[in-house]
């Protein structure tokens, strides 16, 4: 099941693309940039969420350098690519600083960042 969600996060990284999956049980809309270890070993991938719920709260309006999320691959479901288009932002070199390894990730150019 993990490879199933692997390859369509890296492809989505490497063309800088936008997916919607669900994430304990919340609709997320993200812009992945980074796959990884989390701190206890987990495969974690690093994303920009736009769009969507976190913690039972629209994500719409919070400051661009909290968008950064950390979600365990495994529990990702109905992974897919969506229309929007990339999103990132000047603070992930620091969001990047996160994961334990890094196994894929995309290099981002600040002036790029939306």
């Amino acid at each position: 099941m993990f490879d199933n969600k692997l390859a369509p996060l890296a492809d989505a990284i490497r063309n800088r693309t936008s997916l919607t999956a669900i994430y304990k049980s919340e609709p997320r809309e993200f812009s992945p940039h980074a796959i990884g270890k989390g701190r206890y070993g987990e495969d974690v991938v690093l994303v920009y969420q736009y769009g969507g719920m976190s913690g039972g709260r629209p994500t719409g309006g919070l400051p661009p350098e909290r968008c950064w999320r950390m979600f365990i691959i495994e529990e990702l479901r109905n992974l897919a690519p969506n229309s929007s288009a990339w999103h990132s932002h000047e603070s992930y070199p620091a969001a990047q600083e996160r994961l334990s390894s890094i196994s894929v990730a995309v290099e981002v150019d600040p002036a790029q960042s939306t």
